[in-house]
């Protein structure tokens, strides 16, 4: 100072040595390389269920986790659907409700150290499969405006609970799954498009052809499905003579009384439309069918076929892929039902 004197400065203790921290720098140097092999490994799946398998895959790489699962947030936001594999029936857990339901309401990641001291980890799964769910590592999947567009959910770190590290790797993995399940989204939307536009070829080939009555059913059964993305179809011809409408797929015939109140009979009878969004909240609904096979009817398209403004056949199409049937499909199918009226 200005008298000449000479001041230490006060030094904190060394905690880690050299080697500690060359030891911990090539840690996180070795998954740092693994991160960037996990997202090539991730960006590489078009397909939304291999996309999600390669998360699934490279997640318990990275993490040292036994399992991991990816949940998705339903079209009306109301619910998340765990991705399993095209085809197979969804798992739906509530928004808000559990570790995955909280993290899609929240924003906010979750690291539980023991799951069964937290309350809102539900035991009943380990209870049914046997397995047991020591640690829970849950971080949302946002997507590139930030909207929460899914849940990814790790389990059982190896070595113990999930460190805050393994928080940070598990955001970089996250945003990475939501730019795949975008991308995979995008590409398996441009595959339908294709399909569409195959199907409405097929259909107005068929229609424009001379294939008689039956062919033409068949290649309506079989094609109106794929253009409103629907699960299953039904074209029904009207029996005036006995007052019915009369489907025959192979070789069951069924037949419905159109002096009864039925959906399909209601469009044959009044010419209008009807578009269910819930089936089981329209009275006009009948359940019977659903619980003698096990199926769940959600929403429904019903339209009438005419032939010079009277009604000579409907169609009925159930379950559309995501969402309801809306005027898009009514008037894409309008087009096509007039042609084959």
């Amino acid at each position: 100072d200005e008298h000449g004197r000479i001041h230490g400065k006060v030094v904190a203790p060394v905690t880690t040595s050299s080697n500690q921290q060359m030891d911990i720098l090539g840690k996180k140097l070795k998954i740092l390389e693994r991160l960037i092999v996990a997202s090539r490994a991730i960006a590489d799946s078009l397909d939304p269920y291999e996309a999600t398998q390669a998360i699934i895959k490279e997640s318990c790489s990275v993490l040292n986790a036994d399992r991991a699962s990816i949940f998705t947030v339903s079209l009306d936001k109301k619910s998340l659907q765990l991705m399993i594999a095209e085809g197979a029936k969804n798992i739906t857990v509530p928004i808000g409700v559990g570790i995955a339901g909280g993290v899609a309401t929240s924003g906010e990641s979750v690291n539980i150290p023991d799951a069964y001291a937290d309350d809102r980890f539900d035991p009943s799964h380990d209870k049914k499969t046997g397995y047991k769910t020591d640690s829970i590592l849950c971080q949302p999947i946002q997507d590139t405006s930030g909207e929460i567009v899914g849940v990814m959910q790790v389990i059982n770190k190896s070595d113990g609970p999930f460190t805050p590290d393994d928080e940070e790797v598990s955001h970089i993995l996250a945003a990475q799954a939501g730019i795949a399940l975008k991308n995979a989204k995008s590409y398996r939307a441009q595959m339908a498009v294709q399909r569409k536009l195959r199907s409405v070829t097929d259909l107005v080939r068929g229609m424009n052809a001379d294939m008689g009555t039956n062919s033409l059913i068949f290649t309506m059964t079989t094609k109106a499905p794929l253009i409103v993305d629907a699960d299953r179809c039904t074209v029904f011809i009207v029996d005036e003579k006995q007052n019915q409408l009369v489907s025959t797929s192979g070789e069951v015939n069924i037949r419905i009384d159109l002096s009864k109140p039925t959906i399909a009979g209601s469009v044959a009878t009044s010419g209008e439309i009807i578009n269910i969004p819930d089936a089981y909240a329209d009275d006009r609904f009948n359940p019977l069918v659903d619980k003698k096979t096990g199926y769940k009817t959600n929403t429904i398209l019903c339209m009438p076929i005419k032939s010079k403004d009277k009604v000579v056949g409907v169609i009925q199409l159930i379950n559309k892929e995501e969402g309801v049937f809306d005027g898009n499909d009514e008037d894409l199918m309008g087009t096509f039902l007039d042609m084959a009226g």
